[in-house]
Parts: structure tokens; C-alpha cells; sequence
């Protein structure tokens, strides 16, 4: 009986472990393929969203910059652009200017957007700003210190300033921006940050306060801003990389308003 039992042999049994370690080969290379497939492109789609999300803010809050207020800074390895965002643009009626008497009220004509009054006194009142010191400096004339808005009266409105001013200048548009305090874009290190709240400085400086992160894995000595006063156009390059995963933003914001 035992002469006609059957079963393997030694080299069938070594022939068969050799096939399955090629087929198990084949099969763990075509899964990690996948998985690094899936890795780069779970890389990719975090970087695109960092990236779309940041440029589509910064598109959105550059385009309300008061005209002449953007600047840059680099300093201590920190690239910072700083504007001063319009909070409501109006047609004023007349305003103070030399020789006639300094006044602290100025009636416009009814904006057909909401003027917030919180925080009020944080605002300033700017005529014709023609180049960086009319946003931030207040002695030089053209920004004034804002008090409140009476948004009561019809077609017109009534803006109180903090005390009794003269402007330097009359606009030739007649415009008047009500502007809030500057924002500030910062990349440090490998962190996009944005700053809000710090006050207005004569000087640019590098924001003192906590800021908001806004998108991470940047080259920052790579990427920058670049203005051109020009034609009021704002460049924005961007590079982000993130597990050898890498993707290059150029981005131009024109600012549409006029002194």
C-alpha cells in the first residue's frame, strides 16, 4: 500500500515556495506603487488647497487697500507686506483746507456700503493719499484720526473726526476713504502669517502682536512679494513644498481704487 501513496517531493515543494515569493514580489511592489501614488497625490492636493486658499485671501483683501499703502519689509529673515484696508469709500461734499477754519465735521454723500462703528476711533479719515507717509503718518495731513459716522441722515452722511483738522489737500475726485488699522502678510520660515490689530506706525515694523496662520510649507527663500508703485500692481510668488512634492503660485493683484 505504501507504494502507491502519493505526495510531494522536495523539489516540487522548493519549486512551488519560489513561484509564490515571485508572485509575492510582484504583488508588494504593485501595492507600495499604489501607496506612494496615493501619498504624493494626498501631498499634492494638500499643497494646492494651502495654496488656493492663501492666494484667494490675499486676492480678496489687497484688492480693498487704500491706494499707496502697500509696503514691504524684510528684515531678520521675515518678509512682511503691509497695507491699510479700506473699510468704506464715499464722495465728501467739502472738507478743510487751508485757509479755511479747521473743523472735525465732514458730510458725504450716502455710501451704499455699511459703515461698522465698532471700534471707531481705531480708524482714520484719508484724503488724496499721493504716496506711503498719507496712510500712516497722521501729522502729515491727509489722515486724520476718525471719531464716529452719523449714518442717520439722508442722501448725506456726517463724519466726525477726534478734534478740529485741516487736510493738506483737496482730492480731485472728491474721495474720502475711512480705512481700519494695517494688515500685515508675513512669511517666516516655512509659515505664512497674518497680523491685524498692531496700530499704525510711521515706519514699518515687524507686527508685534500674535498672528493668524495662514498656510504652512512654504521655501521661503524662494518666495516674496514685489510692487510695483507704478501701476499699483502687487506680485505675489509663492512656493510651496511638502515631501518633495513641489508647487510654484505667481499671482499679480492689481489695486483698483484712486486717490
Amino acid at each position: 500500500m505504501m507504494k502507491f501513496s502519493k505526495g510531494f517531493t522536495l523539489i516540487e515543494l522548493i519549486l512551488v515556495i519560489m513561484i509564490l515569493g515571485i508572485i509575492s514580489t510582484g504583488l508588494i511592489g504593485f501595492i507600495t506603487t499604489g501607496v506612494n501614488i496615493y501619498k504624493n497625490i494626498h501631498y499634492r492636493d494638500v499643497l494646492i488647497s494651502d495654496a488656493r486658499f492663501v492666494v484667494e485671501r490675499l486676492n480678496r483683501e489687497v484688492r480693498q487697500a487704500l491706494p499707496n499703502s502697500v509696503r514691504l519689509l524684510n528684515q531678520s529673515g521675515v518678509q512682511c507686506m503691509e497695507f491699510a484696508p479700506v473699510h468704506l469709500s464715499t464722495i465728501y461734499l467739502d472738507v478743510p483746507v487751508s485757509p479755511e477754519s479747521a473743523d472735525n465735521n465732514i458730510t458725504v454723500i450716502q455710501s451704499s456700503l455699511v459703515f461698522e462703528s465698532t471700534n471707531s476711533t481705531s480708524k482714520r479719515v484719508v484724503v488724496f493719499p499721493e504716496n506711503l507717509n498719507d496712510a500712516y503718518d497722521v501729522d502729515n495731513g491727509k489722515a486724520k484720526a476718525l471719531q464716529s459716522v452719523d449714518t442717520s441722515g439722508s442722501p448725506t452722511w456726517d463724519v466726525f473726526l477726534q478734534s478740529n483738522s485741516l487736510f493738506a489737500a483737496d482730492s480731485p475726485n472728491e474721495r474720502l476713504y475711512i480705512i481700519d488699522q494695517p494688515v500685515s502678510f508675513c512669511i517666516e520660515g516655512d509659515k505664512l502669517y497674518r497680523y491685524h490689530g498692531y496700530g499704525f506706525n510711521t515706519n514699518q515694523q515687524l507686527p508685534n502682536n500674535s498672528g493668524q496662520l495662514m498656510a504652512e510649507h512654504i521655501v521661503a527663500n524662494a518666495s516674496r512679494f514685489s510692487f510695483d508703485p507704478n501701476n499699483a500692481m502687487l506680485t505675489i510668488d509663492l512656493i510651496f513644498n511638502n515631501n518633495n512634492e513641489q508647487l510654484v503660485f505667481n499671482n499679480g493683484v492689481h489695486i483698483a481704487n484712486v486717490p
